[in-house]
């Protein structure tokens, strides 16, 4: 770090990293003088223009990047009419939904920590990012393909207005049935459904609720061993807010794997002697630590196991399944017309289970005759949505008329002859309709994420602009030509932008902008010229900022900190040993320095110690359910009138756990260090740019979807009371550390904004890399967003606040 630093700093000798002493004694003559230094002569009309135009250009970046970066499907108000046969009768078809139901918890002999049940009768279910709950449901009705940037929906879920099962059930009078996570009444109003029981979803502390609701009114489903309606479904939460709150391999998740296993041998076992379909699947998987929302494949492979009643007769397990392909698969059991906007295609194996008491050839000849609809429906929906598949007319027309052949051949002559006569050509026009489905899926997935190019290296063009015209605003304000930000003072920012055109650095960027603070830090610490105590207390930050990295042992650590992985029966001697642990990683070097020191204005950091340590063993009782969270507010509720730093620190203090706190006290006193050294005043917000991205990275968040923690929606709350709350508490749970107290200048909101323009950039020229949605979209997301706080800060919000 210090040669790069050096090297930096002979390459350009003429920089100043401090004022020059004749600066430093002009500034003391005015201060004892009592004269204030002006700020250049602006009407306040003059700078409200000036904010209102950054304002307005910002937005102009965004706008016109997201317009070619994301080309959104019109929304299609048609509905589908083929499908339904009134010779046909409806399967009383049953949906147990698991959610966040993995693969591996359901195979594996040996293995403890699997749903026993469901043992060797399993499929991988593939569904598509974003793996969210109300996208993935969205899919599994309508049969759609929902964007990436739908995402945004998962606390406010819009109702379908598209073509979908339930609007079909409806209009042909069927009854159907709810019972479990809330978000189905969102996409699905209750207008639709016969009877309906929605529990909150989002409180992810709560394991057993929803799931003991179901249980418990399981009779108004089924009575005498029989679905009362004909389409019902039971969606169970536990295993998912299992996940998010302690992880995959938690003793906690054991327990609702054997809760949830009992629970479905119970259901299959009462609907096992009369006529159903049983469909045990789960709507996305999740990571190690419990995420999910992402494209990775353990968030997108989940499992399904499909069971006919009577007799509970499971299919047998193939190689995957669809998601999409659930929606005319239920269309067809229930005997409705697929959903007008789907682009699945009709599972053979689930048809075959249905259809298991005739023969191989009548099933594969009924099997092909649906599948001829499936793929008029496909085409005839991607044609009128006005997707390119216009090409495949012909093809279209003329598999529909050896279908027909087929089965006119059938119908005319039954006889073995005729049936042997025609087996390769069922197999034959099976494939051809297969393909042809394939390629449709694909001209509609590649239209719909068609981009302007054009338009994104126009976003980028303008944020450079923007970021030029700020620069060159700051110099003109700045009457000491020796204090106006150099550039290659940014060079840091420039390179942590740079580093964002590569997928590997992104994923491992807290390294990439640890390394650097910590450069400039040893930098100023050996060429500053100022006293011992600033370079002692440089010295100490530099041991924080190494040592707060061990407090995050992983990438996908939660906020609220790794002591949520005990037990929560009762609190062990392990709680409090790793609370001290943790605290003392920071609270020693900060209290040995007071100490050799006898620094007087940081005595305020034992108060700030007493109110931290106090608040982390109040939560360890808290998540251990000893005492109840209103005195945890309590407690943030007295660090928030005591004012100053630590009226700042009360927010974070109720979002933080155990590890977060001790890197929240520790970053707080290099905070203060930084401010204190006597540097150029673009080097300090050089410095405060990389110190908020540390703190960002080493209190365990992620540039990633899946990382967002939910959970902190629920701080002081039992339920989601309001969208708003879950906005403003994950909000502030996650770009918190973008909002440090201090001075800010036009040169540290030039350094997010040069971020910007790596992020946009990276995105642009990645835009058909494999792993665009995975990391690049999400790390343009959070790069746009916190760059739109951080100009709110210094631009707009001043110019209403003076």
């Amino acid at each position: 770090s210090y040669s790069f630093c050096t090297l930096l700093l002979k390459t350009h000798k003429r920089i100043e990293l401090c004022p020059s002493s004749q600066t430093a004694r002009d500034n003391k003559k005015t201060k004892k003088k009592g004269k204030k230094s002006e700020p250049p002569p602006h009407s306040k009309v003059m700078r409200t223009v000036f904010a209102l135009t950054i304002t307005a250009v910002e937005v102009l970046i965004v706008a016109v990047f997201f317009k070619g970066f994301i080309l959104p499907r019109e929304q299609c108000d048609k509905v589908s009419s083929n499908g339904h046969h009134e010779d046909e009768v409806v399967t009383p078809t049953l949906l147990v939904i698991i959610d966040a139901l993995r693969y591996d918890m359901t195979t594996g002999a040996s293995n403890p920590d699997t749903i026993e049940t469901l043992r060797g009768h399993t499929t991988k279910l593939m569904s598509e990012s974003p793996t969210t709950t109300s996208q993935r449901l969205k899919a599994i009705g309508t049969g759609g393909i929902p964007a990436f940037m739908e995402i945004g929906r998962a606390f406010d879920s819009d109702t379908i207005t598209e073509d979908n099962i339930l609007r079909q059930a409806k209009r042909f009078n069927l009854s159907t049935a709810f019972i479990g996570d809330d978000t189905w009444l969102s996409l699905y109003p209750s207008d639709l459904w016969t009877t309906h029981h929605a529990f909150p979803s989002f409180n992810v502390h709560d394991l057993d609720t929803v799931d003991t609701n179901i249980i418990n009114r399981l009779s108004l489903v089924i009575q005498n061993g029989s679905l009362i309606h004909d389409f019902t479904v039971l969606h169970f939460l536990g295993i998912d807010h299992a996940g998010h709150r302690y992880g995959k391999n938690h003793p906690e998740m054991r327990r609702k794997l054997q809760e949830t296993n009992t629970r479905i041998r119970n259901i299959t076992d009462q609907l096992s002697k009369s006529r159903n379909m049983i469909l045990i699947f789960g709507d996305h998987g999740m990571t190690d630590d419990g995420d999910h929302g992402g494209g990775t494949s353990l968030e997108v492979t989940s499992a399904i196991s499909v069971v006919k009643n009577p007799g509970n007769r499971y299919m047998p397990p193939s190689p995957s399944i669809e998601q999409v392909d659930l929606t005319p698969t239920l269309s067809f059991l229930l005997n409705l017309p697929i959903p007008f906007v789907n682009v699945g295609r009709l599972n053979k194996d689930i048809f075959a289970l249905l259809k298991d008491d005739l023969d191989t050839d009548a099933i594969n000849t009924q099997y092909l005759q649906a599948l001829s609809v499936n793929m008029r429906q496909v085409f005839s929906s991607l044609l009128t949505q006005k997707v390119p598949v216009a090409k495949y007319k012909n093809e279209v027309t003329i598999l529909e008329e050896r279908v027909n052949a087929i089965v006119t051949k059938l119908q005319t002559d039954s006889s073995i002859i005729t049936i042997r006569s025609v087996r390769s050509e069922i197999t034959t026009v099976e494939e051809g309709i297969q393909e042809i489905m394939d390629q449709l899926a694909t001209a509609a997935r590649n239209e719909w994420s068609e981009m302007d190019q054009k338009l994104m290296y126009a976003a980028v063009f303008v944020n450079c602009c923007l970021v030029a015209f700020l620069l060159k605003n700051e110099q003109n304000q700045q009457h000491d030509p020796r204090q106006r930000t150099r550039l290659v003072v940014l060079a840091p920012a420039l390179i942590h932008a740079a580093m964002l055109l590569s997928n590997s650095f992104i994923v491992r960027e807290e390294v990439v902008v640890s390394f650097l603070f910590r450069s400039m830090l040893l930098l100023l610490l050996v060429k500053v010229p100022s006293p011992r105590s600033v370079k002692q207390r440089i010295f100490i930050s530099l041991i924080i900022v190494t040592a707060s990295q061990w407090l995050v042992p992983g990438r996908s650590v939660r906020v609220f900190g790794t002591h949520n992985m005990q037990q929560p029966e009762s609190v062990s001697v392990h709680d409090l040993t790793d609370m001290v642990d943790m605290l003392s990683v920071v609270v020693v070097p900060c209290f040995g320095y007071l100490y050799l020191t006898r620094d007087i204005k940081l005595r305020n950091s034992v108060g700030i110690v007493f109110l931290i340590i106090t608040t982390s063993i109040a939560k360890v009782l808290i998540d251990n359910k000893r005492i109840n969270d209103n005195l945890f507010l309590l407690l943030a509720t007295i660090s928030f009138m005591m004012g100053g730093k630590v009226k700042f620190l009360y927010t974070f203090i109720m979002l933080s756990g155990l590890r977060t706190t001790a890197v929240w006290l520790g970053f707080l006193f290099v905070m203060e260090v930084v401010e204190g050294i006597p540097c150029r005043k673009d080097v300090k917000s050089v410095l405060m740019y990389l110190l908020s991205w540390c703190v960002f990275y080493h209190t365990g968040h992620q540039t990633t979807l899946s990382s967002i923690d939910v959970s902190s929606a629920f701080v002081g709350f039992s339920i989601l009371h309001h969208t708003l709350q879950g906005v403003v508490l994950v909000g502030i749970n996650t770009f918190s550390p973008f909002f440090l107290p201090g001075r800010r200048s036009l040169s540290w909101v030039v350094c997010f904004l040069i971020q910007q323009t790596g992020s946009l950039l990276s995105t642009t020229i990645h835009r058909r890399h494999l792993m665009v949605w995975e990391i690049f979209a999400p790390r343009m997301l959070f790069a746009v967003v916190i760059a739109a706080l951080c100009t709110s800060q210094v631009v707009v919000l001043p110019q209403y606040l003076n």
